[in-house]
């Protein structure tokens, strides 16, 4: 399992790039 910050890191990555 990947760390939290890491986990909200790909997420708020994802939700920019979807963005």
């Amino acid at each position: 399992m990947f760390p939290k910050d890491t986990l909200q890191c790909m997420l708020v990555r994802a939700k920019r790039k979807d963005s």
